[in-house]
């Protein structure tokens, strides 16, 4: 099991997560919040990967739970776990069991600038007479090599394979 929360800073509404390969969902009530549970495709049966999630609005203090639990944690386990999750406010210097949250504000900012490097990133493109002196594997070309000198050319077949 793993948890993060996010404290809505731009709003309850603002909160848009974009979680991939998802098999199923199914809305929830978690300690009388609304959430959602995901289920999500994985890999290789054998193998234990992170795939449910469950995510937690708690709208009357701003905040978002996102959780994540293993393939060998059933899924009425993650949700009983989920239930006896109480999020209450501390006293000011008592810092024991605070929990840390991310500022939606933030992670929208990081995620945005992930995702203009990602699309320039995408973006490399090579012109097409760049191209021009590649061959496919199987093709025969002449291969012409000139020295610096400029008085000796050499010739050669070549094949890709």
């Amino acid at each position: 099991m793993s948890i993060v929360f996010y404290k809505m800073d731009t709003g309850d509404a603002r909160f848009d997560m974009v979680t991939t390969n998802v098999k199923e969902t199914e809305e929830i009530k978690v300690g009388g919040y609304d959430g959602i549970y995901c289920a999500l495709h994985s890999g290789d049966d054998e193998d234990i990967s992170f795939n449910q999630r469950i995510y937690v609005a708690y709208m009357d203090i701003h905040y978002v739970m996102e959780m994540y639990a293993a393939s060998d944690v059933p899924k009425e386990d993650a949700l009983k776990i989920a239930e006896g999750i109480h999020l209450q406010p501390v006293a000011d210097g008592d810092t024991q069991d605070i929990i840390h949250a991310y500022n939606w504000s933030a992670y929208m900012k990081a995620r945005n600038e992930d995702e203009v490097e990602a699309k320039w990133n995408a973006a490399v493109s090579v012109p097409k007479s760049a191209m021009k002196n590649t061959h496919a594997v199987g093709e025969a070309f002449a291969a012409a090599h000139e020295s610096p000198d400029d008085d000796w050319m050499g010739l050669a077949m070549l094949r890709l394979e």
